[in-house]
């Protein structure tokens, strides 16, 4: 089986803490190093956790609208963060912060309704 490699070591990190407590992670880079990765909760709440400037970067996750596409950052601009479970569960279970309370905005029910809806069909998404 090929080594994973990640475009940082947080990224590895968080996968690791997301196994040591059931949470589920989805890539979809499968030729090149993982940047990205998607965290489910035994729930079925979804975030991301992307690789920016070296750290890592945490969004929420959900449905797309026009009035605020499909998540809400966490980390600001240039988020630069450690792996640490308490911001993966952030991303996860923030419907959405403080200052966007004046939106509206619709969580994914879990994984499958995520990959049910064709603009989540676009990458095709494995297990880590």
């Amino acid at each position: 089986m090929k080594t994973l490699e990640f475009r940082c070591d947080g990224l590895k990190e968080v996968v690791a803490l997301c196994k040591a407590n059931s949470i589920k992670v989805y890539a979809f880079q499968r030729n090149e190093p993982i940047g990205q990765v998607i965290v489910v909760s035994e729930n079925g709440q979804i975030g991301s956790v992307s690789e920016s400037w070296g750290g890592l970067s945490y969004s929420t996750v959900h449905k797309g609208n026009r009035q605020c596409g499909t998540g809400f950052g966490l980390s600001g601009v240039f988020g630069c963060e450690p792996a640490l479970i308490e911001r993966i569960k952030d991303a996860m279970f923030t419907i959405k912060p403080d200052w966007a309370q004046n939106y509206t905005v619709e969580k994914y029910r879990d994984w499958n309704d995520y990959i049910s809806k064709p603009i989540n069909q676009i990458l095709t998404y494995f297990e880590l």
